[in-house]
């Protein structure tokens, strides 16, 4: 998805004021209101595989629990969820 980068996307015309990005954003600039959207789905996506390898690693405890380089970790999402397994909601 194009929107995904925000590099380029993030351009403020030169103006380097603090809201720059915000005052092109309510004028409606197309450069400002893709960057908005980008870091959005961004965020979004980064949330999403968060979630996605936090389940996976619990629903796989009992394989990775074998392997102590998974302890740490094993042990970090037990003591955040309380078993608990997330979900996208």
């Amino acid at each position: 998805m194009w929107q995904s980068y925000i590099g380029l996307g993030s351009w403020t015309k030169l103006d380097a004021s603090v809201n720059a990005l915000e005052k092109l954003f309510k004028e409606g600039d197309f450069i400002a209101k893709s960057a908005i959207k980008g870091a959005y789905t961004l965020g979004r996506r980064i949330a999403q595989l968060a979630i996605i390898i936090r389940n996976g690693l619990e629903n796989s405890r009992e394989i990775l629990k074998e392997d102590p380089s998974f302890e740490f970790v094993l042990n970090k999402i037990s003591s955040n969820t309380d078993g608990e397994v997330l979900s996208n909601d």
